[in-house]
């Protein structure tokens, strides 16, 4: 049949071999495969351009020196920091109890020092983390409006931009990343509870959830159990077909396994160390400044406003809660 089909046609005979058939019947589908696992759309291309924009930015600010964001020390030398967090007792300090120090081991306390043993200079790593928070704030917020069916792509990034580029979060990332890494988080502390919600798995949804409540650390333990009052709530809030109880009933658990590492040094800290907030934040001190209007536009932090030897502590928080231009932009915000 082949010689025959040469003959009528004039061209000659092609015999292939079975295997190698095959091969070329399995070849498109798996090149399909291969073309389609991550499709770099118009969407995800404009997405990725925001991230990295959010991380070179911290580089513009005074690049090649260590700016007053959290412990020195974690910058200079991440290794022995983390080996001295271990230990609630420190005997280097005049021998006290170190305060929240167990709260670095994860994640700042890492990624200082895997840049640290990348050979990679301390202000390039700390630039690096307070981009990465930024990213993952924005990152997080685009996600979960595409998750909820909330605005367009453009508006998507819109919203994102303005929650890792908020007033609160620019008077906080550069000065106290720490204390804004759980609000950074709290998109994706939301994300798997919004899919078990519409009927994905409840336990692994909860683990990764978890997980994201992990990432908040506990340098700031206020700060990290604040934002997992807006997943409690939205769970409580969901329509009644939805199984509240039972995604709680895993979630609850999971976040505590997931906290522990610094839950517990903090309850030991509680028992034997002595309190320092009552001269240090009382709350005198920190609602001195708090108002309505501070609070809705972002300026309700109270360092914001402290001047030391008439300079202000944070520069940019102050010209953001002080300066004539950001304080008509945010009010105007408000009153939107």
């Amino acid at each position: 049949m082949p010689q025959a089909a040469s003959q009528r046609t004039g061209q000659p005979a092609m015999i292939e071999a079975p295997g190698l058939i095959r091969s070329r019947l399995r070849a498109p589908p798996d090149a399909a495969r291969r073309g389609t696992r991550w499709p770099l759309t118009p969407d995800t291309r404009r997405i990725l351009v925001c991230c990295l924009l959010l991380v070179a930015a911290p580089f513009l600010t005074a690049p090649g020196n260590l700016i007053a964001d959290t412990k020195f020390d974690l910058a200079i030398a991440p290794v022995r920091f983390l080996a001295r967090a271990l230990h609630l007792w420190d005997p280097q300090q005049f021998g006290t109890l170190q305060d929240q120090a167990a709260g670095y081991l994860f994640p700042m306390g890492p990624f200082f020092a895997l840049g640290h043993l990348a050979g990679l200079e301390p202000w390039v790593i700390q630039r690096l983390w307070i981009g990465t928070v930024g990213a993952a704030a924005f990152l997080g917020t685009v996600r979960l409006a595409d998750r909820l069916g909330i605005g367009s792509p453009w508006s998507r990034i819109a919203a994102g931009f303005g929650y890792a580029a908020s007033p609160a979060a620019l008077t906080l990332i550069g000065g106290l990343s720490s204390e804004f890494l759980p609000a950074a988080m709290l998109p994706w502390i939301l994300l798997p509870l919004v899919s078990a919600a519409h009927g994905t798995g409840r336990v692994r949804a909860a683990a990764r959830s978890a997980v994201a409540v992990a990432c908040c650390g506990g340098i700031n333990a206020a700060a990290t159990l604040a934002v997992c009052v807006p997943a409690v709530l939205y769970l409580l809030t969901l329509p009644r077909p939805a199984p509240r109880w039972r995604i709680l009933a895993w979630w609850f658990p999971a976040v505590a396994a997931a906290t522990w590492w610094w839950t517990v040094p903090l309850v030991l800290l509680s028992r034997y160390g002595v309190s320092i907030l009552p001269y240090t934040e009382s709350a005198a001190v920190t609602t001195s400044v708090t108002s309505l209007s501070n609070a809705l536009r972002g300026t309700g932090n109270w360092v914001s406003y402290r001047l030391v030897n008439g300079q202000p502590w944070w520069r940019l928080g102050h010209w953001i809660a002080t300066g004539t231009v950001p304080v008509l932009l945010t009010g105007l915000a408000v009153h939107q």
